[in-house]
């Protein structure tokens, strides 16, 4: 059986991480930006699952902590594997809202699950 893990990618395109503004001098007047305290480390903030649901399909599940979304137009998927590519996610309808950063969005909270098409004609190994 093939473990993906790739739905962690989808991690990397958050706009921020924890430490950005953690100055290096503790004195620093960039100090009051440094809000990291406030927020849970990533992986407890934003867990995900991967299930190989058929041999064409992954099914993905995001489990967010309480007070955390995923934007939608954020969340990408793609393997370093030759010859296998994903087709278009089957996302569900999100909560639209008005973020401070991006304006206009479609946001997901508390569980989201996603069918991914797995293109691969030659039934190759990947992740």
């Amino acid at each position: 059986m093939r473990i993906l893990f790739i739905a962690f990618l989808c991690l990397l395109h958050l706009p921020a991480y924890a430490g950005f503004f953690s100055p290096s001098d503790n004195n620093s007047s960039t100090a009051i930006l440094n809000n990291s305290a406030d927020f849970l480390p990533v992986e407890q903030a934003f867990q995900a699952q991967a299930i190989e649901d058929s041999e064409n399909t992954i099914a993905i599940r995001f489990s967010n902590a309480d007070g955390y979304y995923l934007y939608r137009h954020r969340l990408s998927f793609s393997t370093a594997s030759p010859g296998v590519s994903f087709g278009e996610p089957l996302l569900p309808d999100g909560e639209e809202r008005s973020d401070e950063f991006f304006g206009d969005i479609e946001a997901y909270y508390g569980s989201l699950d996603i069918i991914l098409p797995v293109i691969n004609p030659d039934n190759l190994p990947y992740t």
